[in-house]
Order: C-alpha cells, then sequence, then structure tokens
C-alpha cells in the first residue's frame, strides 16, 4: 500500500511539474504580437512595450515604403497580430496600395486591429500641394509629431493589455520626456543661428 502510495504522489509531483512548465512556456506566448508597418513605428513600439510584446516590422530599412510587396512572413504575422500599427497619412495606403491589401487579406478591422500611430498630427502638404493624396507622410521628422505617435501607441498597448498600463505608462513619459529635450534642444540652436546678411 506504501509503495502504491508513494507511485501515486512522484505521479501527482510529476503531473504538477508539467502543468508548471507549460505554464511557463504559455506566459512567453502571452505577449501581445505586434506588427509595424517600418522600423521608425517599430523604434518607437519598442520604446514604449519593451520585453512585453513579440514585434515584426515589415517594412526593411532602405526599402520604399509605397511601393512595398509582402513577404509570406509579414501575410503570415500581420495574420496573427494582436496589433497592427502603421503611419497613415498615405505613406502605406498609396502607391500600390499594399498595406490595404494586406490587413483585408488577414482579415482585420480599422481602429480594431490597426491604427494609424499618426491621428492627431498637424499635416503638412508637398510643396506646392494642398489637396488630399498629396500630403507629406514623414510627420515624425517633427519632434512634436513624434510625440503623438507614441502617445497613440501606448493608448492601444493599454487597450489591449491593461494589467501592463502602468509599464506602459511610465515608459511612455520616459520617452516623450527624451523628445521633448531634443525638440526644445534643436528649437534653441536654430533660433541662435545668425541671420544672412546681404
Amino acid at each position: 500500500m506504501k509503495k502504491i502510495l508513494s507511485t501515486m504522489a512522484l505521479l501527482l509531483l510529476a503531473v504538477v511539474a508539467l502543468a508548471a512548465c507549460s505554464n511557463k512556456q504559455g506566459s512567453s506566448n502571452d505577449k501581445l504580437r505586434v506588427v509595424t508597418t517600418n522600423s521608425i513605428i517599430a523604434d518607437i513600439t519598442k520604446n514604449i512595450a519593451g520585453d512585453k510584446i513579440t514585434l515584426h516590422s515589415i517594412v526593411p530599412v532602405g526599402k520604399d515604403p509605397h511601393e512595398y510587396e509582402p513577404l509570406p512572413d509579414d501575410v503570415k504575422k500581420t495574420s496573427q497580430a494582436d496589433l497592427i500599427f502603421y503611419n497613415g497619412i498615405n505613406l502605406e495606403t498609396g502607391g500600390n496600395a499594399w498595406f490595404t491589401k494586406l490587413v483585408k487579406n488577414a482579415h482585420k478591422t480599422e481602429n480594431k486591429d490597426y491604427f494609424a500611430v499618426s491621428d492627431g498630427v498637424k499635416v503638412i502638404y508637398l510643396e506646392g500641394q494642398s489637396e488630399k493624396g498629396k500630403e507629406d507622410p514623414h510627420a515624425w521628422l517633427n519632434l512634436e509629431n513624434g510625440i503623438i505617435y507614441a502617445q497613440n501607441i501606448a493608448k492601444q498597448l493599454i487597450a489591449k493589455d491593461p494589467k501592463n498600463k502602468t509599464y506602459y505608462e511610465k515608459n511612455l513619459k520616459s520617452y516623450t520626456d527624451k523628445l521633448s529635450k531634443l525638440d526644445q534642444e534643436a528649437k534653441e540652436t536654430f533660433n541662435n543661428i545668425p541671420d544672412e546678411k546681404n
């Protein structure tokens, strides 16, 4: 009888150990799966989300984001993503409209699964243009807009992963404080440039 009980106890311990192992493996899979359309957005996202997410950036550095053709891995990661961040302002949806096709084929819904991080920025138009479709999509080059990008990203991370709200908010503050400081320094440097004399 003692032998049977000890065998059962060992089996129970083995089951508990296996359950613990599977929970540990599952915890890494519990991370938000985030996809971004370019490395700029990926960098901002990483600064806010840290190790709380798995991150995939679609368009490699040096490739044209207007005319990109997604690879099979991009399609797979987009289909599996919990959150997708794109620039907007016609960057990925102009040209060959690759992003529009990608999210449609992945059965993703705008403002539920994928979000424009440029939402709320002041649009600047390309020189000599002022109509829709002629906007300058590179809004992140203005550091004040970079702060808006970061705020939009943090908002959606918190909405999808509220248990890490404090972590995201702390990282957001740290990141936007750095951008604000850089923005102020850039403005001061610009203001100190002497006017050209004829």
